[in-house]
């Protein structure tokens, strides 16, 4: 009978055993830690333009920077909050009307303490980029340069960004036949690229790029390039090694021979006047100080024969008369 009491004992304490690890295995615990990051993401529609916010959890702020509208008396905010975040005075519901002339504040909690967040809107002015402050570099892996100096009929990094360009095809005239540019063999010298970097002068967000051709979209004109920023501070390596270096535009001409071929000088249809120009939206690209624009084929590599007998030896050529900058510049 013992034997038989001992062995139900035993039986039942397993049992116990057992529900405990169940519990165990599916109890909801919470976790009580405050919140770091009580602000996930933030939109705001002011009329027609929406835009995505900088939400900065260590300050409490959040901005919005708008291009088109300047008049930010009634903006639509959405916030994403942390699951766990407390809404406490003023905290936005989705698509809430706010005034942002001023900076809007609120309050969350962190599950330990309050804290006041901001909530405040700017517009962004774009402003041409002086070319005086921009200047053509040279990684090792770039490629080699011609330099002449800056007398008429030559060729020079300093005439990448001396403010003038061919206002139409043939015009060389206007640029006193200075350009910027390289004749490099094929193939390459060892350890040289078809790239070319630059310093824009100081870190900015870029809003707009226009490459001003030399040739008329001909020759060793650039028919598809990428342009890459820099997204290190301070200067980037001088081995010219693309890492940290990120993509933010792929620019085809290819299709702009032909046309402007064909157009009289100076007429709607002759591409040259418009140069090739590459748009950013705000945020959509890092903010970067130092820029490489890196050639994958000139109009001898797209065309072949049909644009000279000799273009195999001169796919590693290249030429432009000018780089013209603009920047958002945010007003106050």
């Amino acid at each position: 009978m013992k034997r038989i009491l001992s062995l139900l004992s035993i039986i039942s304490f397993a049992a116990g055993m057992t529900s405990c690890n169940v519990d165990a295995e599916f109890s909801e615990f919470i976790p009580t830690h405050p919140l770091s990051n009580m602000v996930k993401s933030a939109t705001a529609t002011c009329g027609s333009e929406t835009v995505s916010g900088t939400v900065d959890n260590s300050t409490h702020e959040i901005k919005f920077v708008f291009v088109e509208s300047s008049n930010f008396s009634d903006v639509k905010v959405t916030l994403d909050y942390a699951t766990r975040a407390i809404l406490k005075d003023g905290a936005p519901e989705a698509g809430q009307q706010i005034n942002l002339s001023n900076p809007y504040s609120f309050v969350l909690n962190n599950l330990e303490e309050d804290y006041t967040y901001t909530i405040a809107a700017s517009r962004a002015l774009i402003t041409q980029v002086p070319h005086s402050q921009c200047s053509v570099m040279q990684l090792d892996n770039d490629a080699a340069y011609i330099r002449e100096g800056t007398a008429a009929y030559k060729a020079d990094p300093y005439f990448c960004f001396d403010g003038k360009h061919l206002s139409k095809k043939g015009a060389y005239g206007e640029v006193v036949y200075n350009n910027f540019g390289w004749t490099m063999p094929n193939p390459a010298p060892d350890g040289r690229g078809n790239s070319f970097t630059f310093d824009a002068g100081q870190a900015m967000r870029l809003s707009k790029v226009i490459f001003w051709p030399y040739w008329p979209y001909e020759n060793q004109a650039p028919a598809v390039y990428e342009l890459y920023a820099y997204t290190l501070p301070g200067e980037p390596a001088q081995s010219g090694e693309w890492t940290n270096w990120e993509k933010i535009a792929d620019i085809d001409d290819s299709e702009k021979w032909q046309p402007t071929k064909a157009a009289e000088a100076g007429s709607p249809e002759d591409l040259t006047i418009y140069g090739s120009p590459v748009e950013f939206k705000y945020g959509q690209i890092p903010e970067a100080r130092y820029y490489r624009v890196k050639m994958l084929k000139n109009f001898y590599a797209v065309y072949g024969t049909a644009m000279n007998q000799y273009w195999s030896g001169r796919v590693n050529f290249f030429s432009i008369a000018e780089v013209e900058l603009w920047r958002y510049n945010n007003e106050e």
